[in-house]
């Protein structure tokens, strides 16, 4: 469609996958904590079956921007 990435068009994904690195153009993307979420989960499992806990617990993680070749400041 010869549209100029990111001069026309910035494209963004999602979760920094190492295929994001590989890319061309490299892919701009949100790095997400997966080893912290998984860590908190794995605690949160032992502490519900230690403590018979059930109750509900929403926990918030702030992506991380990843600034690569396929985003353009906007004009």
């Amino acid at each position: 469609m010869n549209i100029d990435i990111p001069s026309e068009l910035s494209i963004t994904g999602f979760e920094d996958s190492p295929f994001s690195r590989q890319t061309w153009p490299k892919l701009t993307t949100a790095h997400q904590p997966n080893n912290k979420i998984a860590e908190d989960a794995a605690s949160l499992l032992i502490a519900q079956i230690r403590n018979g806990n059930d109750r509900d617990i929403i926990k918030l993680y702030t992506p991380e921007l990843v600034l690569r070749d396929s985003t353009a400041r906007p004009s």
